[in-house]
């Protein structure tokens, strides 16, 4: 039974299993607190693929482990929701939805569920580009994969609602009845991006790889959230609230302060830089000891060498991403590629010349024409997708 779970256990994370294989694995999980055997596997695959996540942390990843361990009852259904029922199964089962998330988010390799990949030609594949996707963390570990919940209400617990539409999830008329405040978070994998609007009508656009951590009501003197990746917000105004961003990507703190305001945040762990960039409005950026504010056209770079730099930016192109396009200006490849990897869900090998783009791409279309386009602007480098690489090469005239 050991060698079944655990080949059943990677078919599925690899979106290889079909739905008879799924229905056995979720029956080995449920008994997986009454074998012995089968918790230790659930354990070390839990471990294999949540040791390099980036975007929940060790602490999460223990305690969803741990309710998947010790929950035996079947979370009920209710009308309208779906926070209850994560795919219809029961907790337990929670960890086998995690596991594929690791997979997605963390090894970059392309899961059957998303978008397929389209062969060209004989040698060449092609990659769709990412979609609406995200995972909606729920207080102290349920969870709801967003692109495949229904619209309407999603929770009832809350002292207001959470609505879904289309790819946005609002939380309306959300009031504090004392006690303490619930915390959710919205996490976004490789080649995903949502919106959120937030208790206080703040506007929340997520990138790829990316998240949120937020109260589900302000209450206290800020209003105060906390993302990784990249984020835009567009700030409800409230002279009596700042609204606080804290940057959590390990490296150095960086904290944003707005009133009512529009600006774009880009703290991505695998990058040197944490840009903020201010479209409208006013902020204050605190880095490193020190305190810049921002006029709307700046951007503010805080480097892992404690270094802050403020120049002025066509604000367009930094946050022309969350209206479905790659606008690049003199950007090197490197950067170019590492975006590219994001949104599609690929790895980046071979070495990347030093060479700076400009252009306009949308990103709607598939990598190959992305590819394409990079290739005409840069004379002697080659693109070639395989598998879930892009590989580079550079001609030897180059």
């Amino acid at each position: 039974m050991a060698i079944q779970f655990s080949q059943l256990f990677h078919k599925y994370i690899k979106g290889e299993a079909n739905a008879e294989e799924v229905d056995r694995l979720m029956e080995m999980i449920n008994q997986a607190e009454y074998d012995p055997r089968l918790k230790a596997l659930l354990e070390e695959a839990w471990i294999q693929y949540s040791d390099e996540l980036a975007v929940l942390s060790q602490d999460e990843a223990a305690d969803i482990l741990e309710k998947v361990l010790h929950t035996e009852a079947v979370i009920p259904e209710r009308k309208g929701s779906s926070v209850y029922r994560i795919l219809g199964w029961s907790v337990a089962a929670a960890v086998v939805l995690t596991a594929g998330l690791l997979w997605l988010f963390n090894n970059q390799q392309s899961v059957k569920t998303a978008p397929a990949q389209i062969a060209s030609n004989n040698t060449k594949k092609d990659i769709s580009p990412g979609t609406n996707t995200a995972v909606l963390m729920i207080g102290e570990g349920s969870m709801v994969v967003l692109d495949s919940a229904s619209d309407g209400l999603l929770d009832r617990s809350l002292n207001g609602q959470i609505i879904k539409q289309d790819s946005l999830i609002s939380y309306r008329h959300v009031q504090h009845t004392g006690g303490s405040v619930r915390y959710d978070k919205i996490v976004t994998p490789l080649r995903g991006t949502y919106q959120l609007e937030l208790s206080d009508g703040t506007k929340v656009w997520l990138n790829a790889a990316s998240s949120l951590r937020f109260p589900v009501v302000f209450t206290g003197e800020d209003r105060t959230v906390e993302v990784t990746g990249e984020a835009y917000f567009d700030v409800a105004h409230n002279p009596n609230r700042h609204f606080v961003v804290k940057v959590m990507n390990n490296k150095e703190p960086v904290t944003v302060i707005a009133l009512g305001t529009g600006f774009n945040v880009s703290a991505y762990g695998d990058e040197e830089n944490i840009r903020t960039t201010l479209v409208n409005g006013i902020v204050k950026v605190t880095a490193s000891g020190k305190e810049k504010t921002l006029k709307p056209g700046q951007q503010l770079t805080v480097s892992d060498k404690d270094k802050l730099e403020l120049k002025t930016v066509e604000t367009d192109r930094v946050v022309a991403w969350k209206n479905g396009i790659f606008d690049f200006e003199e950007d090197h490849l490197r950067d170019i590629l590492r975006q590219l990897g994001r949104w599609y869900g690929v790895q980046v090998e071979g070495q990347v010349p030093d060479k700076y783009l400009t252009g306009v791409v949308r990103r709607n279309v598939n990598l190959s024409e992305v590819l394409k386009m990079l290739e005409s602007a840069t004379k002697g480098v080659g693109f070639t997708i395989e598998e879930n690489s892009i590989k580079v090469s550079v001609s030897e005239k180059n």
